[in-house]
């Protein structure tokens, strides 16, 4: 299920509003995360790893949910149910902050409105695991070839003659 919801409110000559879409339920695949838990094989080494490696299977830890994590073990991140994420989130889509200038004072300039404003755009977002973006695809998470959303924040004036 996925959907968005909005509110607004103003107080004296303040108004705000805000944008949220979320999505509830689903689950996404993390190639970030496979990718971070590949072994070293071949020439291969070197790289990043997550540090769920140290929670792997050994003698010493027989009750991981880890298989074994050696070198050369190209079946270890083959594609499993184990790159399965949650793909629940909430996201802050835009936010504005606005102030609308008194009547009294915009007649004096001639103008029958005046407002200042400030809008950020794709300012945050919640889910289960961080540096995780379900938003992106419906494949791949963290990592690939998708961008979050960049931020952008803006600002302007409104005037009405």
């Amino acid at each position: 299920m996925f959907g968005g919801f909005t509110t607004s409110f103003k107080i004296f000559d303040f108004d705000l509003s805000a944008q949220f879409n979320y999505s509830i339920g689903g689950r996404k695949w993390d190639s970030g995360y496979q990718s971070l838990m590949t072994p070293p094989y071949g020439q291969i080494v070197g790289r990043s790893y997550h540090r769920d490696i140290y929670n792997a299977w050994t003698p010493e830890n027989p009750d991981s949910n880890i298989p074994r994590w050696q070198y050369d073990d190209m079946t270890f991140a083959n594609a499993s149910d184990r790159w399965l994420i949650d793909g629940s989130y909430l996201s802050l889509r835009n936010i504005t902050l606005g102030y609308t200038f008194p009547r009294s004072m915009t007649s004096k300039l001639k103008m029958q409105s005046l407002r200042i404003y400030a809008s950020c755009e794709n300012l945050y977002y919640w889910t289960k695991r961080k540096g995780f973006d379900p938003r992106m695809s419906l494949v791949t998470g963290s990592y690939g070839d998708n961008y979050s959303p960049m931020r952008n924040i803006s600002g302007g004036i409104s005037v009405q003659f």
